[in-house]
């Protein structure tokens, strides 16, 4: 009965020990994938003239998405290497990416250049379901911020973006952004050229 009993002790001591044991050794390998892969990411953010292509991230896969959420993010690096972060992450349709985009463009303190490349790379990965994030950027200080977030909207061209753009259109104080929102008001909501052209076709 001793033995039997202490088998049972030394076998549950084990099963508890083992996810443990798992555990302690998954840390390790995921900062080792990203520290394989930064030299990578890097080689890709530091060129001057070349710009990389859909293919260059591709061949990277998506273990770059946390190394460039961690250059994005990071204070200390260059403005402009951040915000082509910011535009690599846009190659990454993952809710992680977005989630880091969402998180980027919430926070008052984001520099301004690095507002214009998230709401890019947002509207890329995310479309019309980008617009309650891009909407209050409108309204930005930033002048340069609100052109990037009327050509981002006018890009979605669904009803709702549209109705966005003609609300802001009345408040905009720079007669320059009040015309590059008309310019986009004056484009038809998507799909209304297909339905059009079917229209025309049914009438022939």
């Amino acid at each position: 009965m001793k033995t039997s009993i202490r088998s049972l002790v030394v076998a549950a001591v084990l099963l508890v020990a083992t996810p443990v044991l798992a555990q302690d050794t998954s840390p390790p390998q995921v900062a080792q994938a990203a520290d394989a892969m930064k030299p990578r990411v890097d080689v890709l953010l530091s060129g001057i003239e070349r710009v990389p292509t859909p293919d260059d991230w591709a061949a990277l896969g998506d273990g770059a998405v946390p190394v460039l959420i961690a250059v994005m993010n990071d204070g200390d690096t260059k403005i402009v290497t951040r915000g082509r972060a910011a535009i690599g992450l846009s190659h990454f349709a993952t809710a992680e990416s977005a989630a880091a985009l969402r998180a980027l463009l919430a926070d008052a303190a984001t520099p301004g250049l690095l507002v214009r490349k998230g709401i890019v790379a947002l509207t890329k990965i995310e479309g019309e379901r980008a617009l309650p994030v891009l909407t209050p950027h409108l309204a930005h200080t930033s002048r340069r911020v609100r052109e990037q977030a009327i050509a981002a909207i006018g890009e979605i061209r669904t009803e709702q973006a549209q109705e966005v753009l003609g609300s802001r259109h009345r408040e905009e104080t720079s007669r320059y952004l009040r015309d590059l929102i008309a310019i986009e008001l004056a484009k038809p909501v998507r799909g209304s050229e297909q339905t059009a052209t079917a229209t025309r076709v049914g009438e022939r």
